[in-house]
């Protein structure tokens, strides 16, 4: 090779190098190409709780799921990435129902939510009576899917004309023709399900049925079993939860029992294998009146005819009675000893009730009246069970004996007129509005549920009332994120906006909890599972 040319593919190469470093800074100094990256962008965020202050107008980056990025406007956005920019809006954590009924079926008709009823299967022909060969015989093809008809999975027939009573359960009833017989607030014998009326139909809050109950009935003491075995993951409630800005809830038992089953915790959306957090978790014990009001009832013996509903409790003094009897059975059971009498737990509660005595599993109480919040409080004590206090109406007469117990609270719903089975109860005449500011005031760990209530009574418009009632913004959004996360055991993935947790999070279309804000994008997982922009 001559010497000149030599030279000038040495003075190539130098320049080769020279363009290969040159564009390597050009790409580590451009934000790289986001092939899964959410921004949320120009919003005020809220939230951050220990992660920093709040932040007036940032910005905040998800990526393959979890949040990479929070700051302000001068944080730098990849390229590529899906952008949601909302002037003047805002972003917090996903609200988080630390106890929520949820329903398993839609008891809110087609019609109403603006579709056509689908029209129920014709029973087949009777071929046991003389009929011509065509009558009841259809040879046309099978009708065509009505698009705009109630998903199969949830429809519920019209309730029919039975003198304005109905059925809670009038889509399976064999009887629902025979109720306008039995009368109202009787039960049928047939579904167990309490008969009500028109008007009492129009005190559901999202489609529940007051008095209707899925808790197993042989027993009251039947912590063994489980509430994730009644989630219909396709209810359309979680559609009503998304839109509600709601992401994770524990799933709880209703009030049937007196030790009830285990509650789930389970995410609103996403993927199925994802949703379901934890399929065991607390037991719930109710106090008061409910395990004997709830569902099909309690009832005394009649002569020598005796069923499963033959049995206390009837009374407080029987919730007492089961709850105490349950644990002593339970210790005998546990040492090999014959357990006796009546009102006895089945053996297989025996050992979920020795892991609620050691601790090892979560319990809650769900007492509404000052008398059964203290009574729940005693009984605790006799067994030395930490516990969680459920609804809490009328904490406000004995918060002393709240505090000094130190037990976390769940309070709520927030309500002027009770609905649902809280408007069957004398339980709810002295309830106040500020209750839920003096549980914060004096110092006991609070969350806000909802529970069975929806839209505009739901989750968001409980922290509302509560800011109302004199609870601080940072307290009222705390009580629906962080707080409720770490009663579910899941602060560590949700609750906060703060980098390496979950990419769940609600847009608002203004100050969260404001009367005319709502949520507008909600994501789960870095997807937008809702989207009202």
């Amino acid at each position: 090779m001559s010497r000149p040319h030599a030279i000038a593919t040495r003075a190539f190469g130098h320049w080769s190098l020279l363009k290969a470093a040159a564009l390597a800074l050009a790409c580590a100094a451009a934000p790289a190409v986001a092939q899964d990256v959410l921004v949320i962008r120009g919003v005020s965020i809220h939230g951050r709780f220990s992660g920093g202050p709040d932040i007036d107008k940032g910005i905040v980056i998800i990526r393959d799921g979890k949040i990479a990025a929070v700051g302000g406007m001068d944080l730098a956005v990849p390229r590529g990435a899906t952008i949601i920019e909302l002037e003047g809006g805002s972003v917090t954590p996903g609200l988080i129902d630390a106890c929520a009924l949820l329903e398993p079926t839609d008891r809110i008709t087609a019609e109403a939510r603006g579709g056509r009823p689908r029209q129920p299967t014709p029973p087949p022909p009777d071929f046991t009576t003389e009929h011509d060969e065509h009558d009841g015989h259809d040879h046309g093809d099978a009708a065509t899917g009505d698009p705009l008809a109630a998903p199969i999975l949830t429809w519920v027939e019209e309730p029919v004309d039975a003198g304005g009573l109905a059925c809670c359960a009038l889509d399976t009833c064999a009887m629902a023709a025979m109720h306008e017989f039995l009368g109202e607030g009787t039960i049928c014998p047939t579904c167990g399900q309490v008969i009500l009326s028109e008007e009492e139909h129009a005190l559901y809050a999202s489609g529940l049925a007051p008095r209707s109950s899925l808790v197993e009935s042989s027993s009251e003491v039947v912590p063994h079993t489980l509430v994730i075995d009644t989630i219909n993951f396709r209810s359309p409630d979680f559609d009503r939860l998304v839109r509600g800005g709601v992401t994770t809830v524990f799933a709880a038992p209703d009030s049937a029992a007196v030790i009830g089953p285990r509650g789930a915790v389970i995410r609103t959306a996403g993927p199925m294998n994802t949703r379901v957090l934890n399929d065991a978790a607390d037991v719930t014990a109710s106090f008061g009146s409910d395990s004997f009001r709830v569902g099909p009832g309690n009832q005394s013996p009649f002569g020598s005819f005796v069923s499963n509903r033959t049995r206390r409790p009837n009374s407080r003094m029987g919730v007492a009675w089961v709850f105490r009897k349950a644990f002593y059975d339970a210790e005998k059971g546990l040492a090999g000893h014959a357990v006796t009498g009546a009102d006895a737990p089945p053996a297989e509660a025996y050992e979920l009730l020795g892991s609620i005595r050691a601790g090892q599993t979560p319990l809650r109480l769900k007492a509404r009246l000052q008398r059964d919040i203290e009574a729940a409080v005693r009984l605790a004590g006799e067994f030395g069970l930490s516990f969680t206090l459920v609804e809490a109406t009328e904490a406000y007469k004995c918060l002393p004996t709240i505090v000094n117990a130190k037990a976390p609270v769940i309070f709520g719903p927030i309500y002027v007129d009770p609905n649902g089975v809280r408007a069957f109860s004398e339980e709810t005449r002295e309830s106040r509005l500020s209750t839920v500011a003096m549980l914060f005031d004096a110092g006991a760990e609070t969350a806000l549920t909802a529970m069975d209530l929806r839209e505009e009574d739901g989750l968001a418009r409980q922290a509302m009332y509560a800011m109302r009632s004199g609870v601080s913004f940072e307290n009222a959004l705390k009580a629906v994120t962080l707080t409720p996360a770490k009663m579910l055991g899941v602060a560590d993935q949700a609750g906060s906006i703060e980098v390496g947790k979950r990419g769940d999070v609600v847009v608002w279309s203004g100050r969260p909890f404001e009367a005319t804000s709502r949520p507008v994008a909600v994501v789960m997982d870095g997807k937008v599972v809702h989207d009202a922009r």
